[in-house]
């Protein structure tokens, strides 16, 4: 007897993607706590006018982590970030 194998790829619908009776969300805006701007790990700078440092809070660095991305955007910087952070504690 012979098993079959079945694999799927799933994209989420795009923005011109013709998905009837689904209902788009807005782009959410959460603010950090107040410690988070000043504590945890530096992973980067904003790019406005004015660069301030984006840190992640200590409690999210004990978690497990998926980044999913385009390729070149800036993950790999991002994870060395975070390791460097570790390893200065």
């Amino acid at each position: 007897m012979h098993s079959a194998r079945v694999t799927g790829v799933w994209h989420p619908p795009g923005p011109s993607g013709e998905t009837y009776a689904l209902e788009r969300s807005a782009v959410k805006l959460l603010l950090p706590p107040g410690h988070a701007l000043t504590e945890g790990a530096v992973v980067g700078d904003t790019t406005g006018d004015v660069p301030h440092e984006i840190r992640f809070p200590s409690d999210l660095l004990h978690r497990h982590h998926l980044y999913v991305a385009r390729t070149r955007t800036g993950t790999s910087t991002l994870k060395r970030h975070i390791v460097a952070h570790k390893l200065r504690d």
